[in-house]
């Protein structure tokens, strides 16, 4: 797995892309802040979608990687991402969960608003790596609710259901409804078997910067797999076959970076029973991908919560 993420790293880093993304990302300006916006990074916005946007992803999902976010939240939590803003609030400390004590820690390291105060929530890595290589992916999918509204409120208009706070633009219908509404979904669900098969090829590629789309606890035995998408991240390197092998995501590896047929023999309890993963792929089910294909070109002002 080091071996990997270190071809992925390599990749990414020796493009100037990625030092002008990391010095993009961080520090934060407060005067930036906004709920498109919410750690006052200095984002570009392509008008002309480069051809190789899907490495502008890679790239800044590698930057995140490189910075160590947490997990905001530990194992077991029922209210993960309620410390996102502290990464630019002004202030020194960030919460970090502990999975011993089942609580959560404050850390102040004399340094406000450092990269130590930045956790996450699975969906936050490819909301923000996407935006930060330079499509405001918060503000388009502001603008197509505008225009679709009924579309995205299925079940309600709860505030979470409105682009005006981050719950909403951390839902991962929201986000795969605008993929398959304003840029390009593809539904390709690989059974573990299949992933495992040399001789497997899917309908179409996956390919580096596509925000993919998991279930979780993989894809049970006798089921035909568990298919409703609860996990996502960002491809970083897909093998022959047109499968992602590195994917930066949010939940296994602590570190950003795993191997989707990577080892991981993780234990969780399910429905009262223990069950192991062995592999990355046992545990999260293969759903799909969304990939930018076209710039953002504003076709209303929307507004901005404060």
């Amino acid at each position: 797995m080091l071996l990997a993420t270190s071809v992925a790293q390599a990749q990414v880093e020796t493009a100037p892309r990625y030092d002008d993304l990391s010095r993009r990302s961080h520090p934060p300006r407060l005067d930036l802040v906004s709920v498109f916006n919410p750690w006052g990074e200095d984002l570009l916005v392509h008008r002309e979608l480069p051809e190789d946007f899907g490495q502008w992803v890679a790239a800044a999902a590698q930057v995140y990687a490189d910075q160590k976010i947490h997990f905001d939240g530990y194992m077991g939590s029922t209210d993960d991402g309620k410390h996102y803003a502290a990464a630019a609030d002004g202030q020194d400390g960030a919460w970090w969960g502990d999975s011993v004590h089942l609580r959560y820690n404050k850390v102040a390291d004399g340094h406000v608003d450092d990269v130590g105060e930045r956790a996450w929530i699975c969906l936050d890595l490819p909301v923000h790596a996407v935006t930060l290589a330079g499509y405001p992916l918060r503000e388009a999918i502001a603008e197509d609710f505008s225009l679709a509204t009924d579309v995205y409120t299925i079940g309600g208009t709860f505030p979470e259901n409105i682009p005006t706070t981050q719950a909403f633009f951390r839902r991962v219908r929201n986000i795969r409804t605008f993929f398959a509404r304003q840029q390009k979904y593809v539904e390709l669900r690989v059974r573990k078997e299949e992933y495992r098969d040399p001789k497997f090829r899917p309908a179409e590629s996956f390919a580096p910067g596509d925000l993919v789309f998991f279930g979780h606890y993989g894809d049970p035995e006798g089921t035909g797999g568990n298919w409703h998408p609860k996990h996502s991240g960002i491809v970083g390197t897909v093998d022959a076959r047109g499968l992602p092998v590195v994917i930066f995501n949010m939940r296994v590896s602590k570190g950003l970076v795993d191997e989707y047929d990577g080892k991981i023999n993780q234990t969780r309890t399910i429905e009262g029973k223990e069950v192991l993963f062995e592999r990355y792929s046992d545990r999260y089910s293969l759903i799909g991908f969304g990939r930018i294909v076209q710039p953002y070109v504003p076709s209303t002002q929307v507004a901005e919560a404060p």
